[in-house]
């Protein structure tokens, strides 16, 4: 981090209003991943980021440009949702699931979490929230230590 390893909260410019970092220090380079690619989301959450979506209810992150602008990035259990939704305010993606699918996704061997949000246009935006497994192959650059055991590993 370029601020020397210290967690700062997430600022009302990253999200609608201020978040805390989710992720404790001891869980520092264990961040929710998130990939884009072409209309679809996808995020990956360890097990320690389960635990904490399944008791707070939240969890996420951000990224810093060298410009000073950041793009934060969250899920977010709403006991008022009745759909998983996505939306993009003031530099910040957050997708809403159902606090009651959120429960039975984390306390169950369930992989993930899937939705084709309808957009303007007659589009689709495809959002797919899953659990982390560990990597069948050894990466230097990953650390799996907080990775749900893959289905396939021996």
């Amino acid at each position: 981090m370029a601020d020397g390893g210290t967690r700062r909260p997430l600022s009302s410019g990253a999200f609608g209003s201020t978040l805390h970092d989710p992720i404790s220090s001891n869980q520092q380079g264990k961040h929710v991943k998130l990939r884009i690619r072409g209309n679809s989301l996808r995020l990956r959450l360890t097990r320690g980021e389960v635990t904490t979506m399944r008791a707070d209810g939240e969890v996420g992150e951000r990224i810093e440009f060298p410009d000073g602008a950041a793009l934060g990035y969250r899920l977010q259990a709403r006991g008022d949702a009745d759909a998983i939704r996505a939306e993009l305010r003031e530099s910040a993606i957050t997708v809403v699931v159902p606090t009651a699918d959120i429960r039975r996704w984390a306390d169950t061997d369930a992989v993930s979490l899937q939705a084709d949000v309808g957009l303007t246009g007659g589009e689709s935006l495809r959002v797919l929230i899953e659990k982390d497994f560990a990597c069948l192959a050894d990466r230097p650059d990953e650390d799996d230590s907080d990775a749900f055991p893959h289905p396939e590993a021996d």
